[in-house]
């Protein structure tokens, strides 16, 4: 009887506490919160991950043996990450983990959570986003020709159809790197740097303001990214310096359809526009495809997930997200060179273990990727 008047005057004092700290005119705060944009100066690694805030942020998604068990698969990727980054002598690491809502885990190893990185490649999903804006607006089409916008831009072909915004989004213009026409726009994958820059030059056009400005007057301003930055040197391919503090907020943007904290970055039908096919697929089971900017794998009909790298000299990382699963992450680092068989070596862990941490919390059926042998690239890649 003892045990249980105990019991009893337990909970009651913990639901009173939960009261007085969270009652109706004291609102709980965003989990967030919990993992603010300065660091402590007590914690200048950004390392201060609680069992509590994970608790608090899956406590309506997860019940408490699964969020027990996140919680060992996290500190045992903690202990990982250092031990791994010291052992390939990567110099910086840091790491963010999200859902659609909260900042579930982060890390810096040897940096503050805050260090921005030259992010070379993840400028493009930038820009994808400002072009997907301006349609939105009403200043671009995506399925108008480039030329419209930029005339003479892309040569002229004289059987071909003209290349798109939307081709240019998808790389799928048939212009190679050296701005020869290799094949019909629309038909065939090649990663295009140039194509990007023709975009950056785009929303210049149509905006009427230099990208840079653009990005941080409908980007980072509407994000609250203060440890974000872009000059008169950036590009649509590359030149965006940010933080794993700020794309952390960029994820959970996408997770949520668009909308960060209740303010809309892109429309639903601009989101959905991004998962589009640009290229004929064949069918099979497992196919990997570029949709507007991202790299998508999809598994029986379904978006398994997107990503993005970002690899230069003094820059490593990649975002990856997972809209079925309402989960995503980010590592950024800067080793000396992202060719170095060392980096190599760190990248392929530190993907293959974030994967199977998201697939943990997001109950992803396909915990591993190394069986899964996706067609469609084989297919249009030239």
């Amino acid at each position: 009887r003892l045990q249980i008047v105990c019991l009893a005057l337990f909970v009651m004092l913990s639901s009173l506490q939960c009261q007085l700290k969270y009652g109706p005119d004291r609102p709980r705060p965003e989990t967030m919160s919990l993992y603010p944009d300065t660091i402590p100066e007590s914690d200048a690694t950004g390392h201060y991950y609680r069992f509590e805030n994970l608790t608090w942020a899956l406590e309506d998604r997860a019940e408490p043996e699964k969020i027990r068990k996140i919680d060992e698969e996290i500190r045992r990727f903690d202990d990982w990450i250092e031990q791994t980054a010291r052992i390939y002598g990567i110099q910086t690491v840091t790491v963010a983990l999200v859902n659609d809502r909260n900042v579930l885990y982060q890390r810096a190893v040897h940096a503050s959570i805050q260090k921005q990185y030259p992010v070379v490649s993840f400028t493009k999903p930038w820009v994808a986003l400002a072009i997907l804006q301006l349609a939105e607006k009403g200043k671009l089409n995506l399925d108008e020709p480039i030329n419209t916008y930029l005339p003479g831009i892309i040569a002229y072909h004289p059987t071909w159809p003209q290349v798109t915004v939307r081709h240019l989004l998808t790389h799928t213009s048939g212009v190679s790197e050296g701005g020869f026409r290799n094949a019909p726009p629309g038909t065939r994958f090649a990663y295009s740097n140039n194509g990007y820059r023709m975009l950056g030059r785009l929303v210049a056009v149509v905006s009427g303001m230099p990208l840079h400005r653009y990005l941080q007057e409908f980007l980072m301003k509407p994000m609250d990214m203060q440890n974000s930055s872009a000059d008169y040197k950036t590009d649509g391919a590359a030149g965006l310096w940010t933080s794993t503090v700020d794309m952390r907020k960029f994820l959970i943007m996408l997770l949520d359809h668009g909308i960060y904290r209740g303010h809309r970055i892109i429309s639903e039908e601009s989101y959905q526009e991004m998962f589009g096919t640009p290229a004929p697929r064949p069918q099979c089971p497992y196919v990997e495809y570029r949709g507007i900017s991202w790299r998508i794998w999809n598994a029986n009909g379904k978006n398994l997930f997107l990503n993005h790298a970002a690899l230069w000299y003094g820059m490593g990382g990649t975002m990856q997200w997972y809209p079925e699963y309402g989960v995503g992450w980010i590592f950024m680092s800067n080793p000396q060179s992202h060719n170095h068989p060392a980096f190599r070596a760190f990248y392929l862990q530190v993907r293959a273990r974030l994967h199977s941490l998201a697939a943990t919390i997001g109950d992803i059926p396909y915990r591993s990727l190394t069986y899964l042998h996706p067609c469609y690239y084989q297919t249009v890649n030239w």
